[in-house]
């Protein structure tokens, strides 16, 4: 009985010493090792260190967008601004959504569906096909493509809500036809996402 005992006190403390060690090299090893299982760095870090920054005071957030890609020809606003790929075929639109007092952002794609509805000659100007909830600055938020009828390419959108106001991606891939999104565009919209914060005003 005595060796059994013995046994089971071992095997405890020597699983309570393992767990101890994981969570001290959850700590110091993640935020530098984001392949490592337990990592917890942002995966895009490095690949958006040297991109440009776009930060909008009145609103008080800010995002990265890439290094080589311009202000495009639409008129900007407190609560607009877009830019495109040197090649034009890639727009990022960036909009802010205060009309109206939202409840949450699945309040909002209710009212921006039903505009959208019989927007482009009686029907809807863009056909969502996806739809999936993710995270952006650490908030609830709802990431979606669909297809423009105008044109008939491929547009994914990302939108999420603070304190009554949403604020909404959209990227226009004008090159691309149908459904068809790669996997690089997906990345890459992905990692303009993950550059979005609230920033304090007053710092």
């Amino acid at each position: 009985m005595g060796g059994k005992g013995n046994t089971t006190a071992v095997i405890i403390m020597l699983t309570l010493v393992f767990l101890v060690i994981m969570f001290f090299l959850y700590q110091i090893l993640g935020p530098v090792l984001p392949w490592l299982p337990f990592g917890h760095r942002n995966i895009f870090e490095d690949q958006v260190e040297n991109w440009k920054v776009y930060q909008n005071l009145p609103y008080s957030f800010s995002f990265k967008y890439p290094e080589t890609w311009f202000a495009s020809g639409r008129t900007p606003s407190s609560g607009f601004v877009s830019f495109s790929s040197p090649g034009n075929d890639t727009e990022l639109a960036m909009m802010v959504y205060k009309d109206r007092n939202y409840e949450s952002v699945e309040d909002f794609l209710k009212t921006l569906d039903r505009n959208r509805s019989t927007a482009y000659n009686g029907r809807p100007s863009v056909e969502a096909f996806k739809e999936q909830k993710i995270k952006i600055s650490k908030t609830d938020a709802v990431k979606r493509s669909g297809v423009m009828a105008s044109g008939g390419f491929p547009v994914m959108e990302a939108y999420l809500e603070r304190e009554g106001v949403v604020y909404g991606f959209i990227f226009y891939l004008y090159r691309n036809q149908g459904e068809t999104i790669t996997g690089e565009q997906i990345d890459l919209f992905d990692q303009i996402l993950t550059t979005f914060i609230f920033i304090d005003p007053f710092k």
